[in-house]
């Protein structure tokens, strides 16, 4: 798959192709539009080339791709109103297309999903019982500890109370004292 659509963003045209691995933006069409160029330099993707065949010739383009679009527009002055009619316009009428409803963007739930359909969740499911049962009791102990902290401080008046800091280091609980003093 190799298309291209024909879109026109405040009367600039702009040409987006339609490949097998995503979906691109011509950069010469989207350089016409103002602060888009310089972005895109500070961006500095590594540019797609594609050799298009016209009826008389064959030309070599420069296309760049939606991430780099929209990484681009988020270092322009005024990309609001791109993004806007990128997200609004362009995007919604090229997933329309069956063959593009691939690069749409979904939530990483929607992904896990698809990835694992609900026969595999239960394969998966019995084989990462026993990490999520480890895990758990790490949290217990933790929140014991804690606890216990909390109630011991809570038994002493707040005039008497030490400062005490709770935080990890190197992934054991760390319990930091009034002065130099801590407990590991």
């Amino acid at each position: 798959m190799s298309d291209l659509m024909n879109f026109t963003y405040r009367q600039t045209p702009v040409r987006v192709m339609i490949k097998d691995d995503g979906i691109y933006f011509f950069y010469r069409d989207l350089c016409r539009i103002s602060g888009f160029r310089t972005a895109a330099e500070k961006n500095a993707a590594a540019p797609v080339y594609e050799q298009i065949s016209t009826p008389f010739t064959v030309t070599t383009v420069r296309l760049i791709s939606r991430c780099s679009v929209f990484a681009a527009i988020a270092n322009m002055n005024d990309g609001h109103a791109l993004r806007a009619w990128l997200t609004e316009d362009v995007l919604p009428e090229i997933y329309k297309r069956p063959d593009c409803e691939q690069f749409k963007s979904r939530p990483p739930w929607e992904i896990r999903r698809q990835a694992n359909p609900p026969e595999a969740e239960k394969a998966t499911a019995k084989e990462t019982s026993g990490e999520h049962a480890r895990g758990r009791n790490e949290v217990r102990s933790f929140l014991q500890t804690y606890f216990a902290l909390m109630r011991m401080l809570m038994s002493v008046p707040v005039e008497q109370q030490p400062v005490v800091c709770l935080g990890f280091g190197d992934g054991v609980p760390l319990v930091l004292k009034r002065g130099s003093q801590h407990d590991r």
